[in-house]
């Protein structure tokens, strides 16, 4: 089932993405948010529901996608890339509820020439103690010569891309995002942590997740993930992380700086010494 809602006046050439499951609870809310920044189109891809998250989109004029099957979010969010039209694509989850002034700095970043704009979580998970996950997407930014990025990565919502970051991805190469990520650095791609919203103290466990069984599902579905973007990178031969800038030529200023690379002998070893510590971790050594 799907609709299209009207362009509303004034609007932005901004496409929202929300991939939602079973998010009755704050839908609504999320849409509410959303709504002021005056998008072209707000795309919820909604899969696996048991509630009326559905309703509750379609009620409220937006495009709506549903699939009985239950999808994830990575996949959901390559959908709503397929579909989108705006010029700036914003991905939001459907069970964070984010102020809509916390998301204006995403599109912001993308509408001011940058490609990718990321989630600056670095402050938020220096608090707790390290995790694989965070440990992955560090490892990942070392190998590709992004050190200055942290944990910085399209793993993490909210974040924004610019129809121009599909000259070097596909929407389905955003189903895997740290691939997704690897190639829009390698590409050169122009990236910036546009803005800190904590997404860590308030995101929502599913039961998918599988925590109660003594395992989370979802780390180590991110941590495969890595591990197929440091497979990716350490087999493509043309690939290199050089010395480049993040700042697009129409950016005034830049918050970050240059990146220098290791040498490639150097990174190759990180990125065997990455795969190696996550395949312990993922096997409970």
């Amino acid at each position: 089932m799907t609709g299209m809602n009207a362009s509303p006046l004034n609007s932005r050439d901004l496409s929202v993405i929300i991939p939602a499951s079973s998010e009755a609870a704050t839908m609504a809310s999320v849409l509410q948010e959303v709504e002021q920044l005056r998008p072209r189109e707000i795309i919820v891809v909604v899969n696996g529901s048991r509630d009326e998250t559905a309703h509750i989109v379609a009620e409220r004029h937006h495009r709506l996608v549903e699939f009985s099957e239950r999808l994830g979010h990575d996949v959901g969010r390559s959908i709503g890339a397929f579909l989108a039209t705006g010029s700036v694509l914003l991905f939001v989850d459907a069970d964070i509820v984010i102020p809509w002034t916390e998301l204006e700095p995403f599109v912001r970043a993308i509408e001011s020439g940058f490609d990718v704009a990321l989630n600056d979580i670095d402050t938020i998970v220096s608090k707790y103690p390290w995790d694989p996950v965070s440990v992955q997407k560090i490892w990942l930014n070392v190998c590709l010569g992004r050190r200055h990025l942290e944990t910085a990565s399209l793993t993490a919502v909210p974040h924004a891309l610019s129809r121009t970051a599909f000259r070097y991805i596909t929407p389905d190469d955003l189903s895997v995002p740290p691939k997704a990520y690897a190639k829009l650095v390698t590409a050169n791609a122009h990236i910036t942590k546009a803005h800190i919203v904590d997404v860590v103290t308030t995101n929502k466990i599913h039961g998918w997740h599988g925590v109660d069984s003594g395992h989370d599902l979802m780390a180590e579905l991110i941590v495969g993930d890595h591990l197929e973007a440091l497979d990716w990178l350490r087999t493509t031969p043309t690939v290199a992380a050089g010395e480049h800038s993040d700042a697009p030529e129409s950016a005034v200023t830049s918050p970050l700086q240059p990146a220098k690379s290791p040498p490639r002998a150097s990174a190759g070893r990180q990125i065997r010494r990455a795969l190696y510590l996550a395949w312990r971790w993922l096997i409970g050594g």
